[in-house]
């Protein structure tokens, strides 16, 4: 049990990493969704060619390719300018986090965009007609209607997100799984590791997927309840 309690200390951190790189992650999304809307054609291309290329990428070459090049870039950059300070002095969870994101967007930019497709162009042209503008009409109107049918699909890939921080441990940050590697060390049982690794994992899946559920079902409710009154 002792592998389990040194797994369990490196939750917050790996939640951390992923809730920020999922809340950013969303912001490009966003991004990215209205990008594909634009008018010009060369938007809409480099839009879709930057999904389809973080899309096609594994995350652990993603992660891998940034962490090779912020620390090269940044190297090259001390040493041109004198800084006199190399690489090491950014941490990995910085560079973790960037490279989620990347991945997060790619995938939420997608939900964003069906979550505003749901919504009838009605909507839009009647809050119009009203005299809004554009901005509060999506705000107002547009918005609203979009959250519930996001809101599940918000909530998998942060739980896809929390599986993918048993990546970082690569670029050098003691995540879950590197917790157990150390455990494993420790006491000679790296069975035992495995099992609290997945004990954890398994944990922190199904209580996200029931906080997720109940938030979703709240909102849609509220929602529902707004429109009748």
């Amino acid at each position: 049990m002792e592998g389990f309690w040194i797994c369990l200390q490196y939750v917050p951190l790996c939640i951390f990493v992923a809730a920020v790189s999922v809340c950013i992650g969303l912001v490009l999304g966003i991004l990215l969704a209205a990008a594909r809307r634009s008018r010009y054609r060369v938007i809409n291309v480099m839009t879709d060619i930057y999904v389809h290329l973080i899309r096609g990428t594994p995350q652990i070459l993603l992660l891998l390719i940034i962490y090779l090049v912020i620390k090269t870039n940044f190297n090259n950059l001390a040493k041109y300018y004198n800084w006199g300070v190399n690489a090491s002095v950014i941490s990995p969870v910085l560079i973790a986090v960037i490279a989620l994101s990347l991945s997060a967007s790619a995938y939420l930019s997608g939900t964003v965009s069906t979550a505003l497709n749901s919504v009838d162009d009605g909507q839009r042209d009647a809050a119009l007609a009203c005299g809004m503008d554009r901005v509060t009409s999506f705000y107002r109107i547009i918005l609203p209607q979009a959250i519930p049918v996001a809101m599940p699909l918000i909530g998998s890939q942060f739980i896809i997100m929390i599986r993918a921080t048993s990546l970082i441990g690569y670029i050098g940050v003691v995540d879950i799984v590197a917790a157990g590697k150390i455990a494993s060390t420790i006491s000679s049982n790296i069975l035992e590791a495995y099992a609290a690794e997945t004990l954890i994992y398994w944990g922190l899946t199904f209580l996200l997927e029931t906080v997720f559920s109940f938030f979703t079902n709240k909102i849609c409710w509220s929602y529902k309840g707004e429109m009748a009154s």
